[in-house]
Order: structure tokens, then C-alpha cells, then sequence
């Protein structure tokens, strides 16, 4: 099929945890151009009541974490849809809880890496074969921002980085078959039932992460960073710790070290919009404040420098001085007191 319809009419498709949240926004825009699609989830009743609200879109109750529940799914897919051609590994699971006190981890992590790792691995396995007939087929694994740098959801964290270096080595196996093309949705915080204990009203609407995904998947942009996960992405590129401080800005941080105004302190390139104007002075420093980090958008080249240290609920605060010793602007960032 040609990938500039990529959202057309020509494809069946299977979206693992279909029901809501982002596997259910691009369901629906499959299934509205016509696509055949294919959702599962492991509730009958949220499962019926996803379907009722799409075209052209068979339900099938199935936990990808249950070996005997994929074998039925594999096996039916084999009989009634023997045409599938993009897989959409989207089903997740996470808890929230402290590393240093809560019970249990060991159980918790273990199911967090089997439904976001370890199942993935095992239905693409099975479904190779099928995508391997069709003339063109994808994969598509659903990971996130903290593929890249670590959130408050820490195993989580941990099962999503697996799943993204399992993917660029998948993509790499699959080099022979070119028919098959693999792809990573790697979305920022995403306003849904799923994310409300990490504070997702604050997140960005599934509808925008599946708009933004169809219109890659279209143009064969295989690593797809939404939103600010490529603000996060860039940040890391430059400094790990940076982008550390940065996505855990609630948190009690003690990996920056430094002085603005001394040489080993972490500069980066960045710039920022929709800013919220809040003028003041202080220390011979005009500083605005952000209302998120989402405001953190587009990479310029004026140098950004990390301060020690600072913590607030909005974001980041920006200080713009003139250096003594150069007549460029320099940007001061650090999350505020």
C-alpha cells in the first residue's frame, strides 16, 4: 500500500487496548477512512461500548499479557482477517508508587514489563508471518517519553526504555524485508483515564497523539516523538541530566550541580513560547515564568544554562542578563523555588 495513504481505506489493522485513550482516537481515525480495524481489551463491557462508537471495527476480548488469550487472538486473526498489515501495540499497564517504600515492586515490575515489553515481543512474533505476505505491512509499538529519560512512574520508565531498544532492533532485523516497516509512537503526558494519578489533565488530548502519528506513519517517520517528547528528546541530547530535571520538574532534585555564571554549568540551545509574562527584578535578572514545561517548544541557538535547585509546580523560570564578559544573551534556567 502506498504510505501517503497510509490512513485509507486499504488496510486492516489490529490496535492492541483499543478501548480508550490513544489505541481508541486512532481507531477512530482508521476506521473512519475506511480502514477494517481490529481493537482488543480485556473488559467486555468498555470493549462493546469502543466498538458501538466506530466503523468498520470487530471487538475481540483479549489480555496480551495472557499467552492462552493471544494464541485465540493469533488464530483468529489467521481466519478472519488472514489481510492484516499494521499491528499496533498500544495495550499498557503502570502503577504509581515510591521505589524507596511500597511493597511489593518486584510483582508490580514484573507486570508492567510483561504487558509493555515482554507480550509485545511475543505477538509480533506471532504475527510476523502474516505481515510478511502482505505487500506492505507495519509495526507500530507504543512507548513514551520516558523511553528516553525516567518519570515518577519508575518500572514503567523501565519497560518502556526496553521496548524502545527492542524496537530500533527489531526495525534493524527487518532490514531484508522491506515490505515491513517498524515504527515507535513515543508519546509525551497524554490527558486520559490512564494518566490522571500522574496529574494527566494537564497532558495533551489522545486525538492530537493520533493525528500527529497518522500523518507520520503517512511520510515513513519511523521514531515518532509527539509534542514535548521531542523538546525532551532534544534536552536529553544535550544533557541527560538537564532533561532529568526538567520531566521530574516536582521533584526533589540533586543531580544538577553548578553556578549560572560559572564555566561548568550545562548550556543548551532552546527557546521558548507561549510564555506567561511575569516581570521582575531580582539580582540584576528580568526573569519570566512558564506556565508549564509544555511551553518549552522549539530549539534556537541562544545558550540556556541550568541553575541548582529551584522547584515549582509551573515549570521553568527563565533569567536574561547580558554577560560581563560577552555582549550575547545568555538564558538561565532552573526549576524555581
Amino acid at each position: 500500500m502506498p504510505w501517503a495513504q497510509a490512513g485509507g481505506a486499504n488496510n486492516t489493522v489490529l490496535i492492541s487496548g483499543g478501548t480508550a485513550g490513544i489505541g481508541f482516537e486512532i481507531a477512530k481515525l482508521f476506521s473512519a477512512n475506511g480502514s477494517k480495524v481490529i481493537i482488543t481489551g480485556r473488559d467486555k463491557d468498555r470493549l462493546d461500548k469502543a466498538v458501538a462508537q466506530l466503523k468498520n471495527t470487530t471487538g475481540i476480548l483479549s489480555d496480551v499479557s495472557n499467552a492462552a488469550d493471544v494464541d485465540k487472538l493469533v488464530t483468529t486473526i489467521k481466519q478472519d482477517f488472514p489481510e492484516l498489515n499494521i499491528v499496533i501495540n498500544n495495550a499498557g499497564r503502570a502503577q504509581l508508587y515510591n521505589l524507596a517504600t511500597a511493597e511489593n515492586i518486584f510483582d508490580i515490575a514484573a507486570d508492567e514489563m510483561l504487558t509493555n515489553y515482554l507480550a509485545v515481543i511475543r505477538l509480533n512474533e506471532k504475527l510476523l508471518p502474516i505481515l510478511s505476505a502482505q505487500k506492505e505491512a507495519a509495526i507500530v509499538n507504543v512507548s513514551s517519553v520516558v523511553a528516553f529519560v525516567p518519570g515518577s512512574l519508575a518500572t514503567y520508565s523501565a519497560s518502556k526504555a526496553a521496548l524502545h531498544s527492542y524496537t530500533q532492533s527489531l526495525r534493524f532485523a527487518l532490514t531484508d524485508q522491506p515490505n515491513i516497516k517498524v515504527f515507535e509512537l513515543m508519546p509525551p503526558l497524554v490527558n486520559t483515564e490512564f494518566s490522571q494519578a500522574i496529574g494527566g489533565s494537564n497532558g495533551i488530548a489522545p486525538s492530537v497523539v493520533a493525528a500527529d502519528f497518522l500523518d507520520a506513519l503517512e511520510n515513513d517517520v519511523y521514531e515518532i516523538r509527539v509534542g514535548n517528547t521531542q523538546t525532551i528528546y532534544d534536552l536529553y541530547l544535550k544533557s541527560p541530566a538537564a532533561a532529568f530535571a526538567a520531566l521530574n520538574k516536582g521533584r526533589e532534585i540533586n543531580t544538577i550541580k553548578g553556578n549560572a555564571a560559572s564555566a561548568n554549568t550545562i548550556s543548551i540551545p532552546i527557546c521558548t513560547q507561549s510564555l506567561l509574562f511575569r516581570f521582575s527584578v531580582s539580582s540584576g535578572y528580568l526573569s519570566y515564568e512558564l506556565s508549564m514545561i509544555s511551553s518549552i517548544i522549539n530549539l534556537f541557538t541562544s545558550k540556556l544554562q541550568l541553575n541548582k535547585g529551584f522547584q515549582s509546580r509551573f515549570g521553568l523560570i527563565f533569567f536574561f542578563k547580558t554577560l560581563s564578559d560577552s555582549p550575547e544573551l545568555c538564558i538561565f534556567v532552573g526549576i524555581k523555588n
